[in-house]
């Protein structure tokens, strides 16, 4: 009885014990078991709602990109939207994902990977294999757990790799052959023998192309097509594993290229595989024929002339031209600067001409002194229609400060070109600040590194010249603005001429001028005028009477003038000034965009403007000439009347650089 009593008593207690348990585990079982369902269900609803912002987000793209090409037809810059904040911790959620499924597949490869390594281990530690590497004169080099290269002469011959799910042993050698074997047999080692000759001549074969490709611009036949086409090569040894054999013309541009492998025997030409290297030469000058190796001038000008000629051949245009009594000349003269196609009138001979400039290949209209009256651009391009609205800018520009007149300060390279060559160079600082406008004149013949500065530009282009003006002056040069000399001429008669008061007489007995029919010398007195382009072009490049510091200073008048005269045209409001500068930014090459002219012409349009500033030798520089420049004073050379002095060159004074830098600092912190 008291054992039944225990029993009872016990089982009693052990109840209320699990009942006790069963109360607190069980809650918090079954709440975890609804946190687990919950997160399931909130990872489901995070995954689908992320699935719907990457659709928003990929039409906002869409729409982003449509905005932006409607931007650029404003020539506005480009906008960038942030990607959603959701997307990006549906990204991060992603990758923990994808972070886990790999090293899943990681670890599944990871055997194989282990398994293979002890393939090609026991390989390499194979008696008969390494007899064999001492036989055959072949060591083992680059050694890795996956691979191995064999040499042969100091030269890679076969490459052994294992494949991880094969475990296959895959040997590839240099001639194109290859192998495969689970582990080293007879078949393995008689590969490797008679492979051997094959990739030596291969190799050899290889050598042979090398010297080929280094040696043919020395080849007679090569080397004269070279010279008579004015091209040059440029040799790149070992660049990946291949050898390049460039072309280049006269303006660096690369007309052909020949790569050599230098893994495989071959020179590709023009995607033509050469396998014998002593037909390189005829193949290279065969395929040089074929290519277009003119430079990008002589494309322009040929395109001219033969724009011309198909003109002369046209049945319409003939007909016009007998009907006025004219005839077009297709047997062309030329000079130094143009090929000229002459306008007959019958009975009286040469009325005219079109010409086309030799070094940029633009057409002009010339008259029977060859005299240019006009470019074709300036025909093709008018001044346009002031009197109505010719494009409507969206409101919320017309009042950003994008092209309202920003507070920024900005300094610029303003160059008129002639022939390639920087002819005039003046620096603008329009300080966002003061409002006031800083010209500067820089004179050409200043020596930096060894060469003028307006050389820069012939060689290397606007770009590299801000470049170095930027460390000569210590100014923050990034943008430029060039005009060549003959769309200046359409510049200013575009623009209705311009008016310029000389303070002085302006005589040049060695410019030659046409007035009237007239020829005769360039005699301007003093007093005001009233130029056209060819005018203004005569005032701004004359400099035999005066010197290249006077002109620059007569340049940055003509430049005010410009400006004046744009201001006069009436361009109260933006869509005038829009008009005026689109028409006046077909004539020159420039990084600026449309809408940062615009703004920078309204924000300084009433300014006051500094000009007839020059760096001279009456305040930081000094002249010599190039050749007596690197001698001592006392030199010998420099006593004889006869020596040659070299070229005439501008340097700082004392030869310190920081003079520039200084003065400038000066004058535009002083001015603005």
């Amino acid at each position: 009885m008291k054992t039944r009593q225990i029993i009872i008593i016990g089982s009693a207690i052990l109840i209320l014990f699990t009942i006790l348990i069963l109360s607190i585990v069980l809650p918090l079982f079954l709440k975890m078991k609804d946190i687990e369902l919950s997160n399931h269900g909130l990872l489901d609803e995070l995954r689908s709602s992320s699935e719907q912002l990457a659709r928003i987000q990929q039409n906002l793209t869409l729409v982003n990109q449509d905005t932006n090409v409607l931007r650029g037809a404003f020539h506005l810059p480009p906008r960038s939207y942030p990607p959603l904040l959701v997307d990006e911790q549906s990204t991060e959620e992603t990758n923990v994902l994808s972070l886990f499924l790999d090293a899943i597949k990681r670890l599944e490869g990871y055997e194989q990977d282990i398994e293979a390594e002890k393939v090609l281990y026991s390989l390499l530690q194979n008696n008969k294999f390494q007899e064999g590497l001492k036989a055959g004169k072949l060591t083992v080099v680059n050694e890795t757990s996956m691979s191995f290269l064999l040499n042969f002469q100091g030269k890679g011959y076969f490459t052994f790799s294992i494949l991880p799910r094969t475990r296959e042993i895959m040997i590839t050698d240099s001639a194109g052959g290859s192998f495969e074997s689970l582990s080293y047999n007879r078949e393995m080692e008689d590969y490797l023998k008679e492979r051997i000759p094959e990739i030596t001549k291969t190799f050899k074969l290889i050598d042979d192309f090398q010297s080929s490709l280094k040696n043919l611009p020395q080849q007679d036949e090569f080397k004269s097509f070279l010279r008579e086409n004015r091209l040059y090569t440029q040799f790149i040894p070992d660049k990946e594993n291949l050898q390049i054999l460039k072309i280049l013309n006269n303006d660096d541009e690369i007309v052909g290229e020949f790569y050599l492998d230098t893994r495989t025997p071959g020179i590709q030409i023009n995607g033509t595989q050469i396998r014998n290297p002593e037909n390189l030469s005829s193949w290279a000058l065969e395929a040089l024929r074929k290519r277009d190796i003119r430079t990008a001038a002589e494309r322009r000008i040929d395109a001219a002339n033969e724009l011309i000629l198909s003109l002369a051949k046209e049945v319409e245009f003939v007909l016009y031209l007998e009907g006025k009594g004219l005839r077009l000349e297709i047997n062309v003269r030329d000079d130094n600067d143009y090929y000229y196609y002459d306008l007959i009138e019958e009975g009286k001979g040469r009325i005219g001409s079109f010409a086309v400039q030799k070094m940029i290949g633009k057409i002009y209209l010339m008259d029977k002194d060859d005299v240019p009256i006009s470019s074709f651009s300036a025909l093709e391009n008018p001044l346009p229609d002031l009197s109505k609205k010719k494009l409507a800018i969206p409101d919320q520009d017309l009042n950003s400060g994008a092209i309202t007149g920003s507070a920024k300060s900005v300094t610029f390279l303003l160059c008129g070109s002639h022939e390639l060559n920087a002819d005039t160079m003046i620096l603008v600082h329009a300080d966002g600040g003061s409002g006031k406008v800083t010209m500067v004149g820089v004179p050409r013949d200043i020596y930096y590194r060894g060469r003028k500065i307006n050389g820069i530009y012939r060689s290397f282009g606007p770009a590299q010249l801000i470049k170095e003006l930027s460390k000569i002056t210590g100014l923050p040069i990034s943008r430029y603005i060039v005009i060549d000399m003959y769309a200046f001429i359409d510049t200013v008669n575009i623009l209705g001429g311009i008016d310029i008061t000389l303070e002085e007489d302006l005589i040049d007995p060695t410019y030659r001028i046409k007035e009237r029919g007239q020829w005769s010398t360039l005699y301007y007195p003093k007093g005001t005028y009233h130029l056209n382009g060819i005018q203004a072009l005569r005032v701004a490049r004359s400099r035999h009477t005066s010197d290249d510091f006077e002109r620059s200073k007569r340049q940055q008048q003509i430049l005010m003038a410009v400006k004046d005269k744009i201001i006069s045209l009436g361009v109260s409001d933006i869509d005038r000034a829009y008009n005026i500068l689109k028409s006046l930014l077909s004539y020159v090459d420039t990084n600026f965009t449309l809408f940062e002219l615009l703004d920078l012409f309204l924000s300084h349009k009433s300014s006051l403007i500094d000009a007839k500033n020059v760096l001279d030798t009456e305040n930081v520089l000094y002249a010599t000439y190039t050749n007596t420049y690197f001698l001592e004073d006392d030199s010998e050379l420099l006593k004889d009347e006869n020596y040659d002095k070299g070229a005439w060159i501008l340097l700082p004074k004392d030869n310190n650089w920081n003079e520039i830098k200084i003065f400038l600092a000066n004058l535009i912190g002083a001015r603005s």
